[in-house]
């Protein structure tokens, strides 16, 4: 079996920090995406990274954090639709880095069903086929999920969104073109 090093030496990689809605990557030039994209209003990440961040002195721009918060008094403000339209912008680059007939896998869930559905709006806005969806069960509950159990409406199971970026537009001839 390959080890990681040597793995490493052939494949070629690149992390990148920044926003999902700007890769800064080449058109077409990516085999494969998988991505855990923000909960809606489940975690507000920026508050959960609040104590790193500061100790590597540079912060999230909340303006562009991909949530749904009401929950700020003299800070940000996004409502499911400014989560929708950013979600939609992620989705989209996503398509424009994707090679044509490749696939991208979503980990996503949520208990409200209208941000699952923003989603999935989102997934097709950019393009994509959503080919199957597939619950993942990891088994070990979140300390969230492990309440949820208590009543809390919380979901124990995540959805795998399977998609698959055409590899070239359908042409439709109808009859009544012919």
């Amino acid at each position: 079996l390959p080890t990681f090093n040597s793995l490493a030496e052939r494949v070629a990689s690149q992390v990148i920090r920044g926003s999902s809605d700007n890769l800064n990557v080449p058109d077409e030039s990516v085999d494969y995406i998988f991505a855990d994209p923000p909960f809606g209003s489940n975690i507000y990440y920026a508050d959960c990274s609040l104590l790193w961040e500061t100790w590597l002195g540079t912060l999230t721009d909340e303006s562009k954090e991909m949530v749904v918060s009401e929950r700020r008094v003299d800070g940000p403000f996004k409502t499911l639709s400014d989560y929708s339209t950013m979600m939609s912008s992620a989705f989209q680059e996503m398509f424009r880095v994707l090679k044509p007939g490749r696939w991208a896998t979503i980990e996503f869930n949520n208990s409200d069903g209208r941000v699952f559905e923003a989603i999935k709006k989102a997934v097709f806005d950019a393009g994509f086929q959503i080919v199957n969806m597939l619950l993942l069960d990891k088994k070990q509950k979140s300390f969230k999920q492990v309440r949820g159990a208590k009543g809390e409406d919380v979901v124990d199971k995540d959805v795998l969104f399977n998609l698959h970026k055409p590899a070239a537009v359908a042409l439709e001839v109808r009859s009544e073109d012919r």
